[in-house]
């Protein structure tokens, strides 16, 4: 492997980090979702995504 001439402890230190980051990485995206979709958010609608629980009047009244 050429990384090993390069850095010899390369086995020893880098690969078991970069196996645990390869596994920590979806679990932490997936939290970040989930935390973005619980707060409102996920969805791309601009400022307007925090508001949609907001009830917002109709411009015109329906005539009666």
């Amino acid at each position: 492997m050429v990384l090993d001439l390069l850095v010899p402890q390369f086995k020893d230190f880098w690969l078991p980090l970069l196996i645990i980051w390869m596994m920590l990485n979806p679990l932490l995206a997936a939290r970040l979702y989930l935390g973005m979709r619980h707060h409102g958010l996920s969805e791309n609608n601009g400022n307007m995504s925090r508001l949609r629980n907001v009830q917002m009047e109709p411009d015109t009244l329906p005539n009666a």
